[in-house]
């Protein structure tokens, strides 16, 4: 409530928020340099403007709190009067999580200073609250950014039960594993990409997890394999495609192509029969040229199944290609 009576006051001030938030932007003396400004560029102060701005929190979170999709929202909300609900909730559903989650981690936090500080806080207590805490939100708890629910802050919270209570540690190895296992199904973009050391050291907490990840990176490449499968067999079968179609076809990259042959027999199939129907196609050039490089060097793998399987079905494409093509120019 507070966000939106902040946005329309100033709306109801200013006949251009762009203005107002370029203002905002310059007026932050940390974005100068990034900026590039020049002093004959520097913020010459606005009156009208800086009314405004009192109207807004924190000082340092006023840029922040413009740019915000939800202030964005806000503000088309105020100068027309509609609202996009399913955005809207979109945006909003997350941040209140965030904000329970922050309160959950401020709750953990306390428990934690307590049992550092407290010398009427029995250990037993301490257990009992953190593993209530824990229990009650599972997997939900741990958040795959650099935030105070990091997955070394969940590793760190399971590591003090176990130490503390060494007669139940296998039980709170055991939760953490699966809770891990859940986190891991839904962060596996972060899990491949994370620039940090964070993903090894959760796998590394247990063996299962290793297994569970591999498996997991596996499906999600079965389950874009089939997408394209998908989409192959639909244009073999109506003969007919359209820009979109092309368009996820051609942007495959070589090593996506190779990833698919290599994990799904299924893909490996269809691509076959779909360019021995299409890959004389001047729409499919790029495809058709990027699937028979990938046959191409998997024909000379050291692996010898995939070099005579490889082999095989790129001599066989080159041919009925350059056939086609052949008795096409011919006619």
């Amino acid at each position: 409530m507070g966000s939106i009576i902040k946005i329309a006051a100033i709306n109801a001030q200013t006949s251009s928020f762009s203005d107002f938030i370029e203002y905002v932007r310059k007026r932050s003396s940390s974005l100068l340099p990034s900026l590039g400004l020049e002093e004959t560029d520097k913020l010459i102060e606005d009156k009208r403007f800086e009314g405004l701005l009192s109207l807004i929190g924190d000082d340092h979170n006023k840029l922040d709190f413009l740019q915000s999709d939800i202030a964005s929202e806000l503000i088309k909300y105020c100068q027309t009067s509609l609202v996009n609900e399913e955005s809207f909730i979109r945006i909003v559903k997350p941040k209140i999580e965030n904000k329970r989650l922050y309160s959950v981690y401020k709750d953990i936090e306390a428990k934690r200073s307590k049992d550092l500080y407290d010398m009427s806080y029995r250990i037993e207590e301490y257990v009992s609250d953190l593993w209530q805490i824990l229990e009650k939100e599972g997997g939900g708890i741990i958040v795959a950014e650099n935030t105070y629910l990091h997955p070394n802050f969940f590793l760190d919270y399971i590591q003090q039960l176990k130490e503390l209570d060494g007669a139940n540690k296998e039980k709170y190895h055991d939760f953490a594993v699966e809770c891990l296992k859940e986190f891991i199904q839904n962060n596996l973009d972060w899990m491949k990409d994370a620039k940090s050391n964070a993903p090894k050291e959760l796998l590394d907490f247990d063996t299962r997890l290793s297994d569970f990840y591999t498996k997991g990176i596996h499906q999600k490449i079965i389950n874009s394999s089939g997408q394209i499968i998908t989409l192959m067999q639909d244009i073999i079968e109506s003969r007919t495609w359209d820009s979109r179609k092309l368009e996820i076809l051609s942007q495959l990259q070589q090593k996506e192509i190779k990833r698919y042959m290599l994990d799904s027999a299924e893909y490996l199939k269809e691509v076959y029969l779909f360019l021995r129907f299409h890959g004389n196609f001047g729409d499919f050039k790029t495809y058709t040229e990027n699937v028979i490089s990938v046959l191409r060097e998997l024909s000379q793998s050291k692996n010898k199944n995939h070099a005579h399987k490889a082999l095989d079905m790129v001599d066989l494409l080159e041919k009925t290609i350059k056939s086609v093509s052949h008795d096409n120019i011919s006619k």
